[in-house]
């Protein structure tokens, strides 16, 4: 007897987000290489022609899914930061994220090491390290009391005195 199981329709949103989800998990498990949009339509259970109606092409789908896990990295950093009481958490949020950024399993660094797919987020990178060192600047002028012209001009002396040689 057929399976009288019914189909359940995705709404757009939703088709595209397990769509990328899907990408996401072959892209980390079997590498960025090895990916196809015809794989990603056999993982998914649908069709390749479904997939086309999302995506044009490997490289579309893979700038969309490297916009969205950069939106997500760069969430996690702003929602981790504004927890920040004093300056050194933030340095501590910044360090952690970075490692996290670098850890085995992330996909980010692997997308933005692809020039044709990194180009995606160029501008917003640029926009979000101009916005990151003003709070930054900002925190530590708070926390530290510094004035403008400390900011403008800092100086750091180092002085050095030999040990003595017995």
């Amino acid at each position: 007897m057929p399976s009288t199981r019914s189909r359940t329709r995705l709404t757009p949103a939703a088709r595209q987000d397990q769509l990328l989800d899907t990408a996401r998990a072959m892209v980390i498990e079997q590498g960025l290489q090895a990916f196809t949009m015809e794989g990603l339509a056999k993982t998914a259970g649908v069709s390749a022609p479904l997939v086309y109606n999302y995506f044009s092409n490997r490289k579309a789908l893979l700038q969309v899914l490297l916009r969205r896990e950069y939106r997500r990295y760069v969430e996690d950093i702003v929602q981790a930061s504004g927890a920040a009481k004093h300056f050194e958490d933030l340095v501590r949020v910044a360090v952690t994220s970075n490692f996290d950024h670098q850890a085995p399993g992330n996909l980010l660094p692997l997308l933005l090491s692809q020039p044709e797919i990194s180009q995606a987020v160029r501008a917003e990178q640029r926009r979000d390290r101009r916005k990151s060192a003003t709070f930054l600047v900002r925190r530590a002028t708070k926390q530290y009391q510094l004035t403008q012209r400390e900011i403008s001009r800092p100086t750091i002396t180092f002085s050095f005195r030999p040990s003595s040689v017995s």
